[in-house]
């Protein structure tokens, strides 16, 4: 039961086929046992809805235990808002103003929430946010040092309308790469995903240590997965 949200089976190969509804059904989160947490995934929409209507606005990112399928009651809900600065000069005046614009939209919706649950919860859970941007001239740089810390945010479970235009010139980019070179990102950027994906000193806590090493291996199987199947989608 612990694994299930995990494995690599019948189930998922299927949704492996179709990548788009793969992704709707992995970017729900989830608690300990693998249970879609339905409340928590309308919460993210009711954010994304809000900030659809900032032009800037690109993806909501799920991350942390909850959408990792390890989470529990108190677990908080830690979303990344990626955003395009389409330009903007680094620290200028007009760069922060864009920042806080998102980040307030994104503040005020989960004030709502926060009282919405309030009703019917002692303790709501927490929602996070941290913002990146992901304007193309940052991932143009990345791509060229060789460095896929904001590249690997396309690959990760989201939700956004503006993120497939995203995807779409870069999985083009990558596959006009010779085989080789093309092989050697799909491998850092799975370690790139690997590497930030497991909190392991909070998986210490709630996962048996046997449990453990398998669930480590079959999320790296898993990222690997899914950038070769959204590559070849195109």
């Amino acid at each position: 039961m612990l694994l299930r949200s995990f494995s690599v089976g019948e189930g998922e190969r299927k949704f492996f086929m179709n990548p788009e509804s793969f992704e709707r059904k992995t970017y729900v989160p989830r608690d300990i046992e693998g249970e879609p947490l339905k409340q928590e995934f309308a919460e993210v929409r009711q954010i994304e809805a809000r900030l659809d209507n900032v032009s800037e606005f690109v993806s909501i990112i799920s991350e942390g235990s909850i959408s990792k399928g390890y989470s529990v009651e108190s677990s908080d809900i830690d979303l990344v808002l990626l955003y395009d600065s389409v330009g903007l000069k680094y620290n200028s005046e007009e760069y922060w103003n864009q920042r806080k614009e998102i980040f307030e939209i994104a503040q005020n919706a989960k004030e709502e929430i926060w009282e919405q649950r309030k009703a019917e919860l002692q303790r709501p859970r927490n929602i996070t946010f941290r913002l990146v941007d992901v304007n193309q001239d940052i991932l143009e740089n990345q791509f060229k040092h060789r460095r896929y810390d904001q590249l690997a945010y396309f690959f990760k479970l989201s939700t956004g309308k503006k993120i497939e235009s995203y995807r779409t010139y870069w999985f083009k980019k990558i596959n006009n790469l010779p085989q080789e070179k093309r092989t050697q990102l799909v491998e850092k950027l799975t370690d790139t995903l690997s590497s930030s994906d497991i909190d392991s000193d909070t998986l210490t806590g709630r996962v048996p240590g046997t449990e453990k090493e398998k669930l480590l291996v079959a999320r790296k199987n898993l990222w690997k997965n899914r950038i070769e199947n959204f590559l070849t989608k195109l």
